[in-house]
């Protein structure tokens, strides 16, 4: 019997989900995305130096609240209003 607190989406064998390898290559492309254009910081500075105590199967998890700020903006490649860039 499996544990129940794991967490197995995909599951494997003869009924793998079609979508693991897409799911996994938009994960590899998509956090580092977020990472770049955003910054995260503690707004409580003690998280910062000590975490809170987490344990699966804990009633609650703690809360840890995060100011996010943009660093950089993305540019659109293609302008709505005049089609593509170029024409």
């Amino acid at each position: 019997m499996r544990n129940p607190f794991s967490f197995c989406p995909f599951l494997g064998g003869k009924r793998i989900c079609l979508g693991k390898t897409l799911a996994e290559y938009l994960t590899l492309f998509t956090l580092p995305m977020v990472m770049y254009h955003l910054d995260f910081e503690f707004v409580n500075p003690e998280h910062k130096i000590k975490k809170p105590n987490f344990m699966i199967g804990m009633p609650k998890a703690p809360v840890i609240d995060m100011r996010i700020k943009t660093l950089r903006k993305l540019k659109p490649q293609v302008s709505l209003k005049n089609g593509p860039a170029g024409k």
